[in-house]
């Protein structure tokens, strides 16, 4: 048995252990086409949940012209709707929101890595946050949507990871879930779909 000190909240989900993640299942493999860095596409989708995944943290972009680290990018170079926006919803009452959420057009690469907020209660007129997290975005690209993956760097936190499905060709997240911890050890999962801000 696993005893946790931090945080922990009660999402309103079932026992990951009771449940099946189907969100990859969602997502039309993206078709071939030449590239100079292996992205992750759709087709090798984890066939389970970021409970069972690791980060993949990526380094600086490159300008190959001035081999100059690109510290920003133009509104063009993103998917439209997901230029570093903030992205929130209420689960159990509770609002968790991820910032920014920052994917480019070129092989849906996430730009700027996000934290996470939550704030409990916020449904009975809380408004403080009880915690601000570090986390490590990954993307895997699909045809037409995109797997946000994200995991939250502090093992204390009362949320341990989320996997967002965003459709490519409109500022919408179509699916996801979020994963969090319980006194006992065991994890749960709550639907979570956030939406623009």
């Amino acid at each position: 048995m696993v005893v946790r000190s931090g945080a922990l909240i009660d999402f309103g989900g079932e026992a990951v252990s009771s449940s099946q993640w189907t969100l990859g299942q969602t997502i039309t493999p993206k078709s071939g086409g030449f590239t100079l860095v292996s992205p992750a596409y759709a087709s090798t989708i984890p066939v389970s949940s970021c409970e069972a995944d690791q980060p993949r943290e990526s380094g600086k972009v490159f300008n190959l012209a001035s081999g100059q680290a690109l510290d920003s990018h133009p509104t063009t170079d993103y998917l439209p709707g997901y230029n570093n926006r903030v992205w929130a919803q209420t689960v159990n009452g509770h609002l968790v929101t991820i910032s920014p959420v920052s994917i480019l057009r070129v092989d849906a690469a996430v730009d700027r890595q996000p934290f996470i907020q939550v704030v409990t209660d916020y449904a009975k007129g809380n408004r403080k946050a009880l915690i601000k997290a570090d986390a490590v975005a990954n993307t895997y690209e699909g045809e037409d949507r995109v797997l946000y993956r994200v995991f939250l760097k502090d093992p204390q936190a009362p949320v341990s990871c989320m996997d967002v499905v965003f459709s490519k060709g409109s500022a919408k997240a179509t699916d996801g879930a979020l994963f969090y911890p319980r006194r006992d050890g065991e994890t749960f999962t709550a639907r979570f779909v956030p939406v623009r801000t």
